[in-house]
């Protein structure tokens, strides 16, 4: 049924503890919406929640990124990932593997057939 896969990368750190909040509500809308057009979604924001080893949460997600397929599956960028150095990490990570890109807001993801 899953057959594509989507990572959602974005900001998850914030100076305040409703910032991170927000984010991880944030990944949450976009990880069901994404589910609704078909997509198996993989989202660290929830993977990770509560955990404040950064670079090994990371590193986990680096990981996952890796055994994703150039040819089904992709990555989805949340609003402001930009400014979180860990989703830069996360995009250059994914664009070296030829992952399909897109940004919230932007170039949307196509319904799985």
């Amino acid at each position: 049924m899953w057959d594509r896969l989507a990572y959602i990368s974005g900001p998850y750190r914030s100076d305040t503890p409703e910032g991170v909040k927000a984010n991880i509500e944030t990944a949450d809308r976009a990880a069901k919406w994404l589910r609704s057009l078909g997509w198996g979604v993989i989202c660290p924001h929830k993977n990770s929640e509560g955990d404040d080893n950064d670079e090994a949460c990371l590193a986990a997600d680096l990981t996952i990124i890796d055994r994703l397929s150039p040819d089904m599956d992709a990555m989805y960028m949340l609003d402001g990932w930009i400014d979180s150095l860990g989703a830069v990490r996360e995009y250059y990570h994914a664009v070296d593997r030829g992952l399909a890109i897109y940004r919230q807001g932007t170039k949307e993801p196509p319904e799985v057939q």
